[in-house]
């Protein structure tokens, strides 16, 4: 179970609910210094953990909200999950709350290109990644919660979250699509490759002490790649900030007829390299 910098004691209930295995809705305490704007806590029995997420988050994100969910951890002897609504996700969605329509305009110019989407942009120092069919969205969805649920996989903060909405191109008829909006992410990139990865680490100048901060964070988030069997590894490293090691365009080896997780021959060998690089 991945470690949380968050608890009970940064809320204060503002109601219950005894749907979907039970819920409380949540708003920071005064002088919390939290990022979440508006959340919710979900609790249920562990086997039940991804339903009870699943239905909740369907629940409490209605009418074009975007949100994100995150790592289960333990309160009172019951597994527990925080779904959130920062609020720089709540303001630049595609849709905003209600399902009132937000326009939003991403120039050619500024476009980075994507081989899975019509392109990446930064705005407001987010990443928007824009997908122009919805095809992709429930597998991208259930393998980023999957991922942070299950593993605590680092894939930044606050967690990226998908927004549904109408995607026009130029001249083109528009489209239904999505934007996963997500932390923009500075630092060493790492490429599907063992050797990119360690020339991250390297130009990161990342310690080699394995009783570091960084050395031990870098170390959990290859593990947590490791237990989802991740897929083409990707992503930054940063020394020196809260998740040193992030992953980009996670997808896992979830077997949905097995309900396992398969492995990733690329996921092992980065738990290896970092095992090498600590002394």
């Amino acid at each position: 179970m991945a470690d949380v910098e968050y608890s009970h004691d940064d809320f204060e209930v503002v109601r219950t609910d005894p749907r979907f295995g039970g819920f409380e809705e949540l708003k920071l305490k005064d002088g919390s210094t939290q990022v979440y704007a508006e959340c919710v806590f979900c609790v249920a029995r562990e086997a039940d953990i991804m339903v009870c997420s699943s239905e909740l988050k369907t629940h409490v994100l209605k009418d074009g909200q975007s949100g994100a969910a995150h790592p289960i951890y333990t309160h009172e002897g019951r597994k527990w999950i925080l779904l959130s609504l920062p609020d720089e996700h709540y303001q630049s969605s595609v849709l905003a709350a209600g399902g009132k329509e937000q326009t939003k305009t991403l120039k050619g110019s500024d476009r980075i290109s994507s081989r899975e989407a019509v392109g990446l942009w930064k705005v407001n120092n987010r990443s928007w990644k824009v997908y122009a069919t919805t095809s992709q969205l429930g597998a991208l969805t259930a393998d980023y919660d999957r991922a942070q649920i299950d593993a605590g996989l680092p894939v930044g903060t606050p967690a990226p979250a998908f927004q549904q909405g109408s995607v026009k191109q130029g001249s083109k008829r528009a489209t239904e699509g999505f934007v996963m909006i997500a932390q923009w992410m500075e630092g060493a990139n790492f490429q599907k490759t063992t050797a990119s990865f360690k020339a991250a680490l390297t130009k990161e100048k990342i310690s080699h002490d394995k009783t570091s901060t960084d050395y031990k964070r870098i170390e959990a988030g290859c593990n947590a790649a490791k237990t989802i069997g991740l897929k083409d590894c990707q992503g930054f490293i940063k020394k020196d900030i809260n998740e040193p090691v992030r992953f980009v365009d996670v997808h896992t080896s979830w077997n949905a007829q097995t309900h396992k997780y398969g492995s990733s021959g690329l996921a092992d060998e980065l738990v290896d390299v970092v095992k090498d690089w600590g002394k």
